[in-house]
């Protein structure tokens, strides 16, 4: 099989640019503090429980890979759900609500050839999205008027979407990612720049466009961040943060591509220090960036990844983007691009507005990473694997 080029190259059309991603993987422990739990005496498994239980991490293995071939298989064979426990049951229920989430009978629109427009769902919410084959270092229009209302074009490369594929990289190889979880994340990245002349009234949307077009493009490209997050399956999920890794390094300030990036990974970096014994697979540094700990530390836990994470971990990290929206996203205009953290600190979507709040959350995070690194000091961290 013919595999992707070494540096894995993905269509950035919040710029109408090319940005590119590789990354070494490297085995750190985290420094976070994780109790075992309280053992029970084992229980023995009947051959049927034993049975059910080992389908059943198959059909989370399938799920984990965004493997929706062998998911078809395993779950009609899947016979054997009463005898899992609660929680297994309803990881099972889960997944199968996800299923039609992921790939919606209109998926296939996706990898058309010719432009074409169609009826798809973000959020909810039914909308008609009016897309065109991207062309590689090709200059686009991406959002324009037409009979008073906001037309947004989505772009990708059809080629890209269920492309079986390997993508190339250290970090894209540990992973196991394919050009078809990089499609679908830039997929849902680009039907959900459609968030704003969808939720917004049209009146609103477009006076804002016209009027304020530079907190509008900002508030688009993290919208559209936060779509990918919470749309896209488990390995689309992560490649939707890796393709970010790029110009999170670049840290552009007038770019409205890396200033959503930047907002999409503080609010997942708030979440993870907030409670990083919910998120085990998400390693943190073990030393306090010397400057711009905020960024550096989201960069630090994006390269680090376990590719191990867990169903639970990948739950919450949609659900997190899910609940964030549904009560953030139609009000971020009108606050002037402001969006308030997990930890309740807010950010500027605009670099030149968010200085001082950049201060401040950059003395949190460093402060928070200090306890946690102190914690790990005296003993409390799990072992580091070798």
């Amino acid at each position: 099989m013919r595999k992707v080029t070494l540096v894995l190259v993905v269509v950035v059309l919040a710029a109408g640019t090319l940005a590119t991603w590789s990354e070494p993987v490297e085995a750190r422990p985290s420094p976070v503090a994780r109790k075992a739990p309280a053992t029970k005496p084992a229980r023995t498994l009947t051959p049927i429980q034993q049975k059910a239980l080992d389908r059943y991490n198959k059909i989370v293995d399938c799920y984990m890979h965004s493997d929706f071939d062998g998911l078809k298989v395993e779950l009609a064979a899947m016979r054997l759900t009463s005898k899992l426990p609660v929680s297994a049951r309803s990881d099972l229920a889960y997944i199968r609500r996800m299923i039609p989430e992921y790939r919606p009978a209109w998926w296939k629109n996706c990898r058309s050839a010719s432009s074409v427009s169609f009826r798809a769902r973000i959020w909810g919410r039914p909308f008609i999205a009016n897309y065109t084959p991207a062309q590689p270092q090709s200059k686009r229009e991406a959002v324009k008027l037409v009979n008073n209302r906001i037309q947004i074009i989505a772009q990708w490369q059809p080629h890209m979407v269920d492309n079986p594929q390997p993508v190339s990289g250290a970090l894209a190889k540990a992973h196991g990612l394919k050009s078809a979880h990089v499609g679908e994340a830039v997929v849902w990245y680009e039907l959900g720049r459609n968030y704003v002349p969808t939720f917004i009234p049209v009146k609103q949307a477009v006076f804002l466009y016209q009027k304020h077009g530079t907190m509008f493009s900002h508030v688009q490209e993290f919208l559209a961040g936060m779509s990918s997050l919470h749309h896209s399956s488990p390995k689309a999920r992560l490649a939707s943060l890796f393709i970010q890794i790029d110009t999170l390094k670049k840290n552009e300030a007038g770019s409205a591509y890396t200033r959503a990036s930047h907002a999409v990974g503080a609010i997942i970096l708030a979440k993870i220090l907030m409670a990083p014994e919910k998120w085990p697979g998400f390693k943190l540094p073990t030393k306090v960036p010397k400057a711009t700990a905020e960024l550096s530390t989201i960069q630090y836990v994006y390269n680090r990844i376990d590719p191990k994470w867990s169903l639970a971990e990948d739950k919450a990290l949609r659900d997190m983007a899910r609940k964030f929206v549904l009560a953030n996203g139609k009000t971020i205009l009108t606050s002037n691009g402001t969006i308030m953290l997990p930890n309740k600190l807010p950010m500027n979507l605009m670099a030149a507005n968010d200085r001082q709040a950049q201060a401040l959350r950059d003395a949190w995070v460093a402060a928070k990473l200090t306890t946690i690194i102190k914690a790990s000091g005296k003993g409390k961290s799990a072992p580091a694997k070798k």
